[in-house]
């Protein structure tokens, strides 16, 4: 073959002939890494099974990632108390949220306390979801039973959402003791 036949003109050609791409070096993705115990356990969304270390989540896999979480911390009740939990800064160790047994379905100012300690679990173990902020409604098909409403914000490299995502509150009959 003689130089020049079979080329390509107008750019790099690398070795198996293809045109390198237009854009070189880091570039913006919208995505995130799964967390390292969603990683390591192969544990996503999808339920596909475990994932390359590189994969990255988009908005659809953070989101159900994110709820999971959620339905994690709220089911997983705190091995301390709420005096205790109001005096330090949570850690590890604190995982879970108060009793439930503490904040009377229908008792208004009580809501308003269970709010604020899941505020405070959210902005300690979901660090994903920032400006959290918790309301808590009453179920809309069982009688005693109420819904944790969270908001806050999600980022996904230079994009910031408002998100919000619905968890119901275990009553007695479905609690899971953390510690």
């Amino acid at each position: 073959m003689r130089p020049g036949i079979g080329r390509v003109r107008g750019g790099p050609v690398g070795r198996a002939g293809d045109r390198s791409p237009t854009v070189w070096g880091p570039r913006t993705v919208e995505a995130t890494r799964p967390l390292l115990f969603e990683r390591l356990a192969g544990d996503y969304a999808d339920g596909a099974g475990r994932l390359p270390a590189s994969e990255l989540y988009g908005k659809p896999e953070l989101l159900a990632s994110i709820e999971r979480e959620l339905g994690h911390l709220f089911n997983t009740r705190a091995p301390v108390n709420v005096e205790t939990l109001d005096r330090r800064r949570r850690s590890t160790i604190d995982y879970g949220i108060p009793d439930l047994s503490l904040y009377g379905p229908g008792d208004g100012p009580a809501r308003l306390t269970l709010a604020q300690q899941l505020t405070r679990a959210v902005a300690a173990y979901e660090p994903r979801l920032m400006e959290p902020a918790v309301t808590i409604a009453d179920h809309p098909d069982r009688e005693r039973q109420l819904v944790a409403v969270i908001a806050g914000t999600i980022q996904l490299d230079r994009i910031i959402e408002r998100v919000s995502f619905r968890i119901d509150l275990p009553n007695r009959a479905e609690r899971h003791d953390g510690g």
